[in-house]
């Protein structure tokens, strides 16, 4: 009987977790069918663009901050020890001011920089990509991702995923809709600009709330006294793993655009760079159903290792497999089937046989890396996070190379298939030293 409920109880946990991409999808999907309607072909290029820089830079101001958290600041505020809690907020505070102010004082050397080439009439301040002005709004998109992980640490779950995942994109498109409706502004990198300074303020004095209404009200108060000093020994332990996190994140955020940075750079059509965000955002769904199909597999790798329960992994990870196997099975085949229709969301330009080609490599290539995230769970909760380094290492100069070599030759299709190969190259690299990690555990 136990057994049974279980059973049903898992199959309720995966319909539940199925939702969570979907949604996140059709909100980021929304957005870029959005943005390149109302944006012209070379602006959207440059907002895209920006934005991948701008969500970049977020974990090195964060320094991983925002996913130790989950750990750290869950733990003590589960054992209730809110004066270790506040600490780490602290902690948390003081490391941001201190990154922001770095990345800030940068930006404004590289600004009297630039003023100094326009008055010499060497090089216009306006010619300038918007990257740069977008980097100044940085730290605010870092303090909106960490309050959206403390979230997550009081297992506000619903709420973290909701803004996380979701929430920003969803700003962009009710400001975006109030804007072109009701003031009728010309778009320019100026109103891009105040347009993301506006969505990340909303998003933080939200966030805000929130964590007023939902952390206790004691550790805030206790925690507001930022320039507080004091002598926590876990201190250092803090900075080490969340530096250490914060390389993993940097590698994974890096790699999620080397193959967009490609295109824009070797193909030097602002179209192509626009088709090729398209196709990242369509294929998306593949690897976000993935990864929210074995977002349950961390725990129960923790648990099962620890206690020896291998038959209870092994029946997880079964039910992980045959969800992941049906539902983005399924999935790609419909992305690749109705390939027209996805795309002519966008604009018919977006239409053509270089654009079903790179769409076709890259949903295979995230389909076979899905499997991978059974291999990356038991690695990451085994004691084995120097390989997930190497293996991120690896990946990311695979797919470096890869895409220096195929994307001058052809293109988005090239580029797809750097991507597609470093992906299948790190998941096959990741089951080989899982294997070899269990057969340690058992043995």
């Amino acid at each position: 009987m136990m057994a049974k409920r279980q059973t049903s109880y898992d199959k309720w946990v995966m319909a539940a977790l199925v939702l969570i991409p979907l949604r996140t999808f059709a909100v980021k999907f929304i957005f870029n069918v959005l943005m390149a309607h109302v944006l012209s072909v070379a602006l959207y290029s440059d907002f895209i663009i920006a934005l991948k820089a701008f969500f970049l830079f977020i974990p090195l101001i964060l320094l991983g901050t925002h996913i130790s958290s989950t750990r750290f600041l869950a733990l003590h505020l589960n054992m209730h020890k809110l004066s270790t809690a506040a600490d780490y907020i602290r902690w948390n505070i003081n490391l941001i001011i201190r990154s922001s102010a770095i990345l800030i004082a940068g930006l404004i050397l590289l600004l009297g920089w630039m003023a100094v080439l326009h008055y010499l009439h060497l090089k216009d301040f306006h010619s300038y990509h918007l990257t740069i002005y977008l980097l100044f709004l940085a730290p605010l998109g870092a303090v909106a991702t960490l309050l959206a992980a403390y979230l997550a640490s009081n297992n506000d779950l619903v709420l973290y995923n909701l803004l996380y995942n979701s929430a920003c994109y969803g700003l962009f498109i009710v400001l975006t809709l109030i804007v072109v409706h009701w003031c009728h502004a010309i778009w320019s990198y100026a109103s891009l600009w105040w347009l993301t300074l506006a969505v990340f303020t909303l998003l933080t004095l939200i966030e805000m709330g929130l964590i007023y209404w939902r952390l206790p009200h004691r550790l805030m108060k206790v925690s507001g006294y930022i320039r507080q000093k004091h002598a926590n020994l876990d201190t250092v332990l803090w900075q080490k793993i969340s530096l250490r996190l914060c390389f993993n994140q940097l590698v994974f955020s890096v790699l999620c655009v080397v193959d967009l940075y490609a295109v824009r750079f070797y193909v030097s059509d602002d179209l192509a760079t626009n088709q090729y965000a398209a196709l990242l955002t369509i294929s998306s769904l593949i690897w976000l159903m993935g990864a929210a199909i074995y977002s349950k597999i961390g725990p129960a790798v923790s648990v099962s290792l620890k206690n020896q329960q291998f038959v209870s992994l092994r029946r997880t990870v079964y039910y992980c497999h045959m969800t992941n196997l049906v539902g983005t099975t399924s999935i790609g085949l419909l992305l690749i089937y109705c390939w027209r229709t996805w795309l002519g969301f966008f604009g018919q330009v977006y239409v053509t046989m270089d654009s079903y080609w790179a769409l076709l490599i890259l949903v295979l290539g995230y389909y076979l890396g899905t499997f991978a995230n059974v291999s990356i769970a038991i690695l990451k909760y085994s004691g084995g996070e120097l390989w997930l380094i190497y293996i991120g290492l690896a990946e990311l100069t695979l797919m470096v190379g890869s895409a220096i070599v195929l994307t001058p030759r052809y293109g988005m299709i090239g580029a797809a298939l750097a991507s597609s190969v470093a992906i299948v190259g790190a998941g096959l690299a990741s089951m080989v030293l899982a294997r070899r990690k269990l057969t340690s555990c058992i043995g």
